[in-house]
């Protein structure tokens, strides 16, 4: 389960009503908890205030894989 997830299980508001909140249908919304997709940037910073800073918009970025030696 990702932070978001944990957050809204947390809160136990709806997909639909998150999605109000950060100006998305609650289609996306589901798309990122699932992990299909990535919020974009704005979309990233407005979950970030929507969640009080619980889900950081950092969460979102992709990170760099190590290479092997």
């Amino acid at each position: 389960m990702n932070e978001l997830a944990r957050d809204r299980a947390k809160t136990q508001e709806t997909q639909a009503a998150f999605g109000v909140r950060v100006g998305v249908t609650d289609a996306i919304v589901c798309m990122w908890l699932s992990g299909a997709r990535r919020p974009h940037l704005t979309s990233a910073f407005a979950i970030q205030r929507a969640t009080d800073g619980e889900v950081p918009a950092t969460l979102w970025l992709k990170r760099k894989r190590k290479r092997a030696a």
